[in-house]
């Protein structure tokens, strides 16, 4: 009997999928602090939330507030270009609630850039970005 050409395709998807390396997303779930090396895969973890296919991402600059004696909120600011190479600015704020020491919570993700491409399903993408997150 010879194989299906829908089950050939799937036993190369399977094969790709188990081929390629799983990325580890950034968590706030259990920090207990943050570094530059942890806010850029923050930052890139927004950016490629949000456009397709960004390429060189890199962390510009980030900045820190305490708002309230419970709450920390995250500026960062991040670079990276499209496939044409054409060069954009992505400011991403992470507001975190960190009353439990072991368990920080991002309460809200805020994101916008200067690349004048419309982003799709905003408000979806912000709470999968959440939801990851906060895993």
């Amino acid at each position: 009997m010879k194989p299906s050409r829908s089950a050939l395709v799937v036993a190369a998807l399977v094969g790709l999928a188990l081929a390629v390396p799983c990325q580890a997303q950034p968590s706030f779930k259990k920090r207990n602090s943050v570094d530059k090396a942890f806010l850029t895969k923050v930052g890139e973890a927004a950016v490629k939330a949000f456009r397709t296919k960004p390429a060189n991402l890199e962390l510009e600059d980030f900045k820190i507030a305490l708002p309230r004696p419970t709450q920390q909120v995250i500026d960062l600011k991040m670079t990276w270009s499209d496939a044409a190479g054409k060069r954009f600015t992505s400011d991403v704020r992470v507001i975190i609630d960190f009353a439990e020491k072991d368990k920080w919570k991002v309460l809200d993700v805020e994101y916008k850039d200067n690349n004048v491409a419309r982003i799709a399903g905003g408000g979806k993408r912000i709470e999968s970005l959440k939801a990851e997150l906060n895993r």
